[in-house]
């Protein structure tokens, strides 16, 4: 599909990433004179109603977050030969990518990346957005050249493909179906029980353990949020031995890291952050303490 041109605009140059629905292209807007990633559907996705509307929902949810740290929305169209949405061309690479190079990452660098994911997810929830597949696959990291002549990271928070927005009265997923990445997703969302914004910030609170310990979080043991009636309840031995796990992969970590990655990990959403500004100020003034003391 290299050189293909896609909705009589849009110059496919080269794959940035395939998944079992889409693909997600590199692209030349040829109208505009500008880089953009297109994600297309491919055939069979093409043929399921439920993945045409995901398409939709992801631009229109996109589309209404207009924020920094959030890749922004340009075009769409869905007919029968294409489906396709346009975005915000990235110049950086994912968490991922950094983490396979690096390892683990600087304390620093990584209060700083998580701070801005919090703003991002800060940004989304207001407007009734819960992206629940927050990883390190889905964190860009765009470099900034400051006017003082000094480089940074600007983060951009991609694939809202499976967001649950407050707006759409249609459910295209289930509630007993989980829908996430193992690994990251909360309890109650690998339960497949109604989630709120408290799992994107276990997601997070997973991504930033990973960024410091250099793996992701024990999984959640079988069995450990029991679903009825639309309710979760934790098994204590399992919860337990799970938060052992987790405080022993980070004693290496400095205790007010620890602390915050731990609140946000927790089993039970009422113990974790309870939305991502207040897990934002926990982060940066983790920022400003070191710096007082270096500076």
């Amino acid at each position: 599909m290299s050189n293909q041109v896609v909705g009589g605009r849009y110059r496919l140059q080269r794959p940035l990433g395939r998944g079992a629905t889409a693909t997600v292209w590199q692209a030349c807007d040829t109208r505009l004179e500008r880089g953009a990633a297109v994600k297309i559907l491919n055939s069979r996705s093409r043929a399921d109603p439920a993945a045409m509307e995901r398409l939709r929902r992801e631009a229109r949810s996109v589309a209404r977050l207009d924020h920094d740290n959030i890749v922004g929305m340009y075009d769409v169209d869905i007919a029968d030969d294409a489906a396709y949405l346009v975005m915000e061309l990235v110049d950086g690479r994912s968490l991922t990518e950094l983490l396979a190079v690096e390892g683990r990452l600087p304390f620093e660098q990584a209060t700083s990346i998580a701070a801005q994911i919090c703003d991002a997810l800060g940004a989304a929830h207001a407007a009734g957005v819960v992206h629940r597949d927050i990883k390190p696959g889905n964190i860009f990291l765009q470099r900034i050249d400051n006017v003082d002549g000094t480089s940074g990271e600007r983060v951009k928070v991609v694939d809202f493909g499976i967001a649950r927005v407050e707006w759409e009265e249609m459910r295209i997923t289930n509630i007993g179906s989980p829908v996430g990445t193992p690994g990251y997703m909360s309890p109650e969302q690998e339960s497949g029980v109604e989630v709120d914004a408290r799992s994107d910030l276990f997601a997070l609170g997973a991504s930033l353990y990973e960024c410091l310990v250099g793996e992701t979080p024990p999984p959640t043991p079988s069995g450990l949020w029991l679903v009825a009636s639309n309710e979760a309840a934790p098994k204590e031995k399992d919860t337990a031995n799970r938060t052992s796990r987790i405080q022993s992969a980070l004693r290496d970590v400095a205790p007010e890291w620890r602390s915050i990655i731990e609140k946000a990990l927790m089993p039970n959403p009422e113990d974790r952050f309870q939305d991502a500004r207040t897990f934002g100020q926990a982060l940066r003034n983790l920022e400003a303490s070191r710096a007082a003391v270096t500076g």
